[in-house]
């Protein structure tokens, strides 16, 4: 009896070639992971992001800031009047020279809020920090203020309102005639009149980093050139 040897024969020829088949196939993978692992590691870029947009700028009405700047000058201008004309400045040491302040500092005051006008704005520009250092002053604050409470002394209750204000804004609070023992200065005694008229006599200056133009020329005299118009002493070491 013999057996068909054909099949058998095709059998092995089958199996050899797909045992050569995954040889090749092993022997290739392991050459590529070696080149991968002997190739240069590349590092991946960095993310930047993009900068963000930047935020407009806010917009300035200049025409407001002009009317609320002038509105505030001539508030202070007309508290000063009301001290002038209550006759609250008459218990102060040398009652004249603060009379003559007071009257100096409100004409000054209702000047510049006459300058502030906007179809006067040119004369507003490079003067933001004399006219920052103006509106900083108690009196420029008691002005933007609304529904101010004012400390009266004892003793001064009876009097009329505005003498009663009056009366605080030039000479404060008396500690020794206070329930608490508590002294306020004014807001208009003698340091900060001197302050007031050395803040004044700067918004005069401009500030300009460029060279003169038409018009500026009128201002830029010399510091302390409105002393004759002031008509008492500026104390520069009150600024």
């Amino acid at each position: 009896m013999t057996w068909p040897t054909r099949p058998l024969v095709d059998f092995a020829a089958a199996a050899v070639t797909l045992t050569t088949a995954l040889w090749l196939l092993r022997y290739r993978r392991r050459n590529v992971l070696q080149e991968q692992a002997e190739a240069p590691k590349q590092e991946a870029p960095l993310y930047v992001p993009a900068p963000p947009d930047p935020e407009p700028e806010p917009t300035v009405d200049f025409d407001a800031q002009l009317r609320k700047e002038s509105g505030l000058l001539l508030a202070a201008s007309e508290t000063v009047q009301m001290v002038l004309q209550t006759g609250a400045f008459k218990s102060l040491p040398h009652v004249h020279v603060a009379e003559k302040q007071l009257q100096a500092i409100s004409a000054k005051l209702e000047e510049v809020s006459d300058l502030l006008s906007p179809h006067n704005m040119f004369w507003r520009y490079g003067r933001d920090q004399p006219m920052q250092q103006l509106l900083d002053t108690p009196l420029l604050q008691l002005a933007a203020a609304e529904g101010v409470m004012v400390p009266v002394t004892l003793g001064h209750i009876s009097q009329p309102g505005d003498l009663l204000v009056a009366r605080f804004l030039v000479s404060g609070t008396d500690a020794s005639k206070s329930r608490y023992r508590e002294f306020a200065s004014g807001i208009l005694d003698a340091l900060q009149r001197d302050r007031l008229m050395m803040r004044l006599e700067w918004i005069f200056h401009s500030m300009w980093d460029l060279p003169l133009t038409w018009g500026d020329g009128i201002d830029d005299f010399g510091f302390g050139a409105h002393g004759s118009t002031w008509g008492v002493s500026i104390k520069p070491a009150y600024g």
